[in-house]
């Protein structure tokens, strides 16, 4: 009977499903809205809520590995306009849609986990949305706004789906493998450029397919001390652990062999609050680093000439003076446009304007990006999230310890990689590069889920 009524329910699904999308898809092709690739994202939308609608959290699971493949689709807007979208936007929309349609088509009441991050970050959505009435470029204006709606998706998505011991498991390898992506990429670059010490000394000019190797190479920092823990958490029986370690040292070779001196300093303060936590590791820990610079040594040891010779240039170097330079221009906008700022994404247009350049990038640091964007009204909302997330840091290692502490090494890493993302996002652009703050937000949405876990004793859930 039952097998009846769920095979009933299969039908009515389908049926259902099929009044929403076969209109839409004989309405796009008559009047040639759509093109090829958003008619098969339907197709695969379809199919994957038919049959593999219990695993919609696995899209999440590869989001974060499909950011290594950087921009894939160009979507033409105007003659003059086209959206280039990512792997992981994409699989961040399908899960979206087909996570609002199972609600509606199968009647299901859903709780939502609404938290107080999840809050601020939707009034960040709300305040970014108003800017639109004072901005100047409406295609800068969507370029800020992907980075804003996107990282309340990935939060809010990850709060939802990834909610068991198994899922986070299987989303930490997702991490694993992107870490593992992204430093061979460095590799390759590092090899195709002929070893060349461009590779050291004009790295702002090396692009990877993610985007600058300064921004690979901060969430190459702000993976690693996750995965290390999240290694340490792992039974010694497990088979995946060597794998998992293998990701942790080629993660941080290749962080060290981009030379960004924030990355790096950040990575070794997130390392160093790791040794300190981890009191029955610290021996592993201490030896890993001693071959690590044993074999730095050998093999690495022109690079390491170039590292140091970057840090001993630090306060006089172009980039130095152009950060000097970028905050005085920064102090001015933020000086006559104190209360809401100049609008989300609009400092691209105004930097290329004051300063006469042909392009230009994102400010180096969150706080003064928040600042010119939103005014005090973002810089509010910033501050309440890193008050949040501190909030939530915590909670769930203090839940964790009284409850057995199953999860307390792995909430110890998310607490190594947020000093990691901290620090550097005082830096360099992090949070508001779309790839940093896609795999940010699906962690902290992990992070939150695994904080519920640590309250209660079903950690084999």
């Amino acid at each position: 009977m039952s097998k009846n009524k769920e095979n009933n329910n299969r039908i009515a699904t389908f049926v259902r499903l099929m009044v929403l999308v076969v209109p839409l898809f004989v309405v796009s092709v008559i009047f040639e809205k759509v093109g090829l690739f958003v008619m098969a994202g339907i197709m695969f939308s379809s199919l994957y809520f038919l049959f593999l609608r219990k695993y919609l959290w696995f899209l999440l699971v590869l989001a974060g590995p499909s950011l290594c493949l950087g921009k894939i689709i160009d979507i033409p807007i105007s003659s003059e306009w086209i959206y280039e979208a990512r792997a992981a936007e994409i699989f961040l929309l399908i899960t979206t849609v087909l996570y609002f349609l199972d609600s509606y088509l199968n009647r299901k009441i859903t709780t939502f986990r609404i938290d107080f991050i999840a809050f601020v970050l939707y009034l960040y959505v709300l305040a970014s949305s108003a800017s639109i009435f004072y901005i100047v470029d409406f295609r800068l204006f969507v370029f800020g706004m992907k980075v804003v709606i996107y990282s309340f998706l990935a939060y809010f998505l990850t709060r939802q789906l990834i909610d068991s011991k198994r899922k986070i498991e299987w989303f930490m390898y997702g991490i694993c493998s992107t870490v593992v992506i992204l430093a061979l990429q460095i590799f390759y670059k590092f090899y195709s450029m002929g070893f060349s010490t461009k590779f050291f000394f004009e790295r702002n000019t090396i692009l990877l397919p993610i985007g600058p190797i300064a921004t690979t190479a901060a969430i190459l920092a702000f993976l690693i001390p996750i995965i290390l823990a999240f290694y340490f958490q792992l039974s010694s029986k497990r088979i995946v652990r060597p794998i998992v370690i293998t990701a942790v040292i080629v993660g941080v070779t290749a962080v060290f062999l981009s030379l960004g001196k924030g990355a790096i300093i950040s990575l070794m303060l997130g390392l160093l609050y790791l040794f300190v936590k981890l009191k029955n590791s610290r021996v592993s820990l201490f030896l890993m680093g001693l071959w690590f610079i044993f074999l730095a040594y050998l093999l690495l040891n022109p690079f390491f000439s170039g590292l140091f010779e970057r840090f001993r240039n630090t306060f006089v170097d172009n980039n130095t003076r152009f950060r000097m330079l970028e905050y005085k221009t920064s102090w001015e906008l933020i000086s006559k446009h104190s209360l809401f700022g100049i609008g989300v994404g609009q400092q691209l247009g105004y930097f290329k304007k004051i300063l006469d350049f042909e392009t230009a990038g994102l400010v180096n640091n969150f706080f003064v990006q928040s600042l010119i964007d939103l005014g005090v009204v973002g810089l509010g909302l910033v501050v309440a999230l890193v008050g949040g997330i501190y909030k939530k840091v915590r909670v769930a290692i203090k839940a964790s310890l009284q409850n057995g502490g199953y999860y307390v090494v792995l909430l110890y890493g998310f607490g190594a990689s947020l000093i990691v993302a901290f620090i550097n996002g005082l830096v360099e652009v992090t949070f508001y590069a779309l790839p940093y703050a896609i795999i940010f937000w699906l962690l902290m949405g992990v992070y939150a889920n695994i904080q519920q876990l640590a309250k209660s004793f079903n950690y084999h859930k």
